[in-house]
């Protein structure tokens, strides 16, 4: 490794993520929401929506976990409309 200092700004999560392209899709489909993940281990999904909420930090993502119908764990987002913003102010 080299001891120079290289002056530039790290890449952007965006760049990085697989989640970047869902984040994009539910901003264009604002209020709607859309199970982005699936598993049997409910680790593997509180992980992928730690990950998801920093590539999508804008406050209007939301992102729950929970059980899904079949028995498993889910991840599901949303991208909140103005109106949905509103109400998280009253």
């Amino acid at each position: 490794m080299s001891d120079e200092l290289v002056w530039e700004a790290p890449p952007t999560r965006e760049t990085k993520s697989k989640y970047a392209p869902i984040a994009a899709e539910l901003k264009n489909n604002p209020g709607r929401w859309a199970r982005i993940q699936s598993s049997e281990n409910p680790s593997t999904v509180a992980n992928a929506r730690a990950v998801f909420m920093r590539v999508a930090s804008e406050p209007q993502f939301e992102a729950r976990s929970g059980k899904d119908n079949e028995g498993g764990f889910g991840l599901w987002a949303r991208y909140r409309t103005a109106e949905q913003m509103k109400s998280l102010k009253a």
